[in-house]
């Protein structure tokens, strides 16, 4: 015979094991941070290739308020190293380069705990084009420093600091990777220069060198003009030569965006290694050289 107490143990266990199944059901749902559907009827037409690119390209930035939902339906279960990934990657990037630009805390925050890897965990893809090519790149574009803004979007956020630094050591083997797509490593190169300028300058002049790809030479100019640096001027104009032309005229933005580094570029046009010639009219009214 069943006693009273028995009963109501047993009745107590179950009532308890129904408890934690509930609350492992209810932990799996949030973890699988199932996409707002807006967002998915959204990022259905940013990939439906039957409508035209330059409608679609509109539609990534024609809703800011719906951007992280946007980005976490792109990459919602999205395998790396896959067709699909490099398919979906030119959008995800036009929706976070369009949040990074809006240089939003919240926004960004968000969009980098979406995207962070974990400290255990390679720098995926995709996550290297929203971290560098969306985040780093569109506060950049604000000419604001990203470095420091960055840092204060993730201020008393320990583990996303700790997993922003592990992003950071992950993307010096990422850019050095001559498998992936040149505009990948672009995205790498902009996070290197996030990196303490100690170990990041010395790196990003690698990128520097004459023969390397218009793209890893353009990560390397982007990536020093975003650190505030006495080194930065005089490394860019040792290999200014080498440049394509689009490039040449990216140094020359990048040597114009502090006084220091325009002081250089005075001495540069001074001494021959610049010519006055190349500069359009507003740098040169910058420059204080219209009667030169």
């Amino acid at each position: 015979m069943v006693t009273l107490f028995q009963m109501s143990a047993k009745t107590a266990g179950l009532f308890f094991l129904i408890i934690l199944i509930s609350a492992c059901a209810d932990d799996a749902t949030v973890s699988e941070s199932a996409p707002d559907q807006r967002a998915v009827e959204i990022v259905n037409q940013l990939l439906d290739e039957e409508i035209e690119v330059e409608k679609r390209r509109n539609l990534a930035e024609e809703y800011p308020d719906l951007a992280v939902e946007m980005l976490n339906a792109l990459v919602h279960d999205l395998e790396t190293g896959t067709e699909e990934e490099a398919n979906r990657i030119p959008w995800i990037w036009r929706v976070t380069i369009a949040a990074g630009s809006r240089n939003d805390v919240e926004e960004i925050r968000e969009i980098m705990e979406i995207s962070l890897p974990e400290e255990n965990e390679p720098l995926l893809n995709w996550q290297c084009v929203v971290l560098g090519g969306g985040v780093v790149n569109g506060i950049s574009r604000q000419d604001v420093w990203p470095r420091p803004r960055i840092d204060e979007i993730l201020d008393g956020e320990p583990s996303l600091q700790d997993r922003w630094q592990h992003a950071l050591n992950e993307s010096y083997d990422y850019a050095s990777n001559p498998d992936l797509p040149n505009p990948w490593r672009y995205d790498a190169l902009r996070m290197v220069a996030m990196d303490e300028m100690e170990r990041s300058i010395p790196e990003l002049a690698n990128y520097l060198e004459p023969g390397l790809n218009d793209h890893l030479h353009m990560g390397a100019l982007r990536g020093l003009s975003d650190i505030q640096s006495p080194e930065v001027a005089n490394l860019i104009l040792e290999n200014i030569s080498g440049y394509s032309e689009n490039n040449y005229n990216i140094a020359l933005e990048v040597l114009m965006r502090t006084e220091d580094r325009r002081e250089t570029l005075r001495s540069a046009i001074s001494d021959g290694r610049i010519e006055i010639e190349d500069l359009n009219s507003e740098q040169i009214e910058i420059l204080g050289l219209n009667d030169e």
